[in-house]
């Protein structure tokens, strides 16, 4: 690996937002538009830009320079199917103590 880092290989998925996608989403932020617009516009996932818009600002009032490349994502809660409940057991009625289902 650190011979890979010395060559600049470095490994991992490809960001999905490169710098001039990034410069373009930030002037259309500046201009008002909705999240949701910027992301269909680049073909990007909202979730993606949000995160990508995150790590910039951080960068930002940090003082670094915005870093490209992917942006570790943070773990989170998953969330029950529409329509089911967490219970004891099968037909039960009784809830869980543990929200596992």
């Amino acid at each position: 690996m650190d011979t890979a880092a010395a060559n600049g290989k470095h490994g991992g998925r490809p960001s999905a937002v490169d710098g001039d996608m990034l410069a373009g989403a930030l002037r259309r932020r500046d201009a008002k538009d909705s999240v949701t617009a910027i992301a269909r516009h680049l073909g990007i996932g909202r979730c993606t830009l949000y995160r990508t818009f995150a790590a910039y600002d951080r960068a930002i009032a940090t003082g670094q320079e915005p870093a490209e490349g992917p942006q570790p994502r943070l773990r989170t809660p998953q969330r029950m199917p529409h329509g089911a409940t967490a219970t004891a057991g099968r037909g039960s009625s009784q809830p869980r103590t543990h929200p596992r289902w």
